[in-house]
């Protein structure tokens, strides 16, 4: 319907909205289509009378526009990216066909490559990098590293990480999406699978020392093999249309979110009901699971 038309345009807008504001805290460009919010409110307001003027013409045919109908047609789309590998909910990321999983710091963001899986602070001044190699004959994880790598290698020594063999150092100077800079990485085998696993995290503006060390250290050492309970946590996220009952808050609906990063603002704009809403009883809401 033309309300509908009108209640879709301020969604997209209130998408715009929250997007530029995270853009700011992230220190990146905004991700936005620039005709929403660049619309002058003269023309705003002529698009209103026109709805206005359009409702006469559709309230004989009321009785067809069916919203619940629609919403619950919604039930079991995919949430998130196409191009995602593995699964993220929350800050866990796992990868159920590997069996592994690995949990990154509170706020940061997953940005999929064609490598592997890129991992960003808010302010995109640290990256961690999750990625896999080949293992070949007679191959340990400190030669894998020096041989195979060529990094350049201090404080570096053998562990044993969820069971695996593995690597862990700093190389001096390295590739990372900055450039050249020293690397906080560890290496661990998976010699059933002959694989080996390559994690590195390194700073914008590291020079030797590394900024974000403990983060980069927390990050690889939750590398762990998933169980059971990953396999059945480890699902993609969903759309999921639900009835709001008394005590429902877009709060709670949040907090139990799989939504990596700001799920309120994400979950409001969606129900349109940015930026302040609450949902009424009885009426049907997304979720997100």
């Amino acid at each position: 319907s033309p309300e509908a038309m009108l209640r879709t345009i301020e969604i997209l807008k209130a998408k715009d909205r929250i997007e530029i504001e995270q853009a700011r805290l992230e220190k990146r460009e905004p991700k936005v289509y620039h005709g929403f919010l660049s619309t002058h409110p003269d023309h705003d307001t002529r698009y209103k009378q026109a709805i206005a003027e359009s409702m006469d013409l559709v309230a004989e045919y009321d009785e067809f526009i069916k919203t619940d109908e629609f919403l619950e047609k919604l039930n079991g789309l995919t949430y998130g990216s196409t191009k995602q590998v593995g699964v993220i909910r929350k800050n866990i990321f796992f990868h159920p066909k590997l069996g592994i999983k690995l949990r990154f710091p509170d706020e940061w963001r997953v940005e999929p490559t064609r490598q592997g899986v890129q991992i960003f602070s808010r302010t995109s001044d640290a990256s961690f990098f999750i990625t896999t190699g080949r293992l070949y004959k007679d191959a340990t994880p400190e030669n894998y590293v020096r041989e195979n790598l060529g990094l350049s290698v201090r404080e570096g020594r053998n562990i044993t990480i969820a069971g695996f063999p593995s690597f862990l150092g700093i190389a001096d100077r390295a590739s990372s999406v900055y450039g050249p800079r020293p690397l906080r990485f560890a290496i661990i085998f998976d010699p059933k699978r002959r694989l080996a696993y390559e994690l590195y995290g390194a700073g914008k503006h590291d020079l030797r020392k590394i900024a974000n060390d403990r983060d980069f250290i927390a990050t690889i050492f939750s590398f762990d093999k998933m169980d059971r309970d990953d396999h059945k946590r480890a699902k993609t996220p969903t759309l999921q249309v639900v009835r709001a009952e008394v005590d429902t808050t877009m709060e709670d609906l949040a907090n139990q979110s799989p939504i990596t990063n700001y799920a309120l603002d994400k979950l409001r704009v969606m129900n349109g009901l940015y930026p302040n809403g609450q949902p009424e009883p009885g009426q049907l809401i997304k979720i997100v699971d």
